[in-house]
């Protein structure tokens, strides 16, 4: 289908609030009179989705007609930037539209909340994008929540990730860790987050094993004076056992620590072992 699911709760909502009671009429515009907003905060558009989704349009035309405003010269896109450029990639000369007068600072916010609403979006854009709306228009979350169509609880918890540090944050962008893990750094003090992060990485661990985590309040071990054969010894440890492992050496013996944070981690490393 050209549009998969239409253009979002939020958007339709706002939408709908703006285009009046009357339902207004789709005109067949054409591609040359038409311009991208130039205040689009979208600016990288993903080629290989783009082509998908003109091939799309060749096949089943536009099932959702974007919405446009009047400006001198022609119109300027409202909401529906994706589905304009893919029409021009499949060859079409015109598009359907609903053409409504809307101000710039109302176009700004719908462009927004579209942009918001994409499916590639990453948690980190995501939160950025929440508090920039929030801030640029003086939303309470609630206000927010119901502006973009979700849930007020996942709007708190996204905009929590902005409490993590650049290089977090950046990790989360590279798929890295997840936004489930940049939630549970925050259970941590602020100067161990890097730290525990880059452990995260390394040692692939769960969202629910730093949780786990954060209960026991240990504090990291420099990794930098650990033997290079019991680092390694630790490493295959971790990955067999899927656990944090820990080897702590004496002079002439030893202790082996498996960290386990619930009875399922537990159980799953005893069948492991045994």
């Amino acid at each position: 289908m050209a549009k998969k699911g239409g253009l979002g709760k939020g958007l339709e909502a706002l939408l709908s609030n703006t285009l009046g009671e009357e339902s207004p009429r789709v005109e067949q515009l054409s591609l040359d009179h038409i311009r991208p907003n130039p205040s689009q905060p979208r600016k990288d558009f993903d080629e290989e989705r783009l082509q998908a989704l003109a091939q799309s349009i060749k096949e089943h035309g536009i099932l959702q007609p974007i919405v446009v405003r009047r400006v001198p010269g022609g119109y300027e896109i409202v909401a529906g930037e994706r589905r304009y450029r893919a029409s021009r990639e499949a060859g079409l000369r015109e598009i359907p539209a609903l053409i409504k007068d809307i101000d710039a600072p109302l176009q700004a916010k719908l462009a927004m909340v579209e942009n918001l609403q994409r499916e590639n979006l990453n948690s980190v854009e995501e939160a950025m994008g929440y508090a920039k709306l929030q801030e640029e228009h003086s939303l309470n979350q609630g206000e927010l929540a119901e502006l973009v169509g979700k849930s007020r609880v996942h709007i708190t918890n996204t905009l929590r990730l902005l409490g993590l540090s650049p290089e977090i944050l950046g990790f989360i962008k590279e798929d890295k860790l997840t936004a489930g893990h940049g939630r549970a750094l925050l259970m941590f003090p602020e100067e161990k987050r890097e730290a525990i992060a880059a452990l995260a990485i390394e040692k692939s661990l769960s969202v629910r094993s730093l949780e786990g985590m954060s209960k026991l309040k240990k504090p990291i071990r420099p990794k930098a004076s650990k033997d290079p054969h019991i680092k390694d010894m630790e490493e295959k440890l971790s990955h067999s056992l899927g656990t944090k492992v820990t080897i702590l050496q004496g002079k002439r013996a030893g202790t082996l620590e498996i960290s386990f944070y619930n009875k399922e981690d537990l159980e799953m490393i005893i069948k492991k072992l045994l």
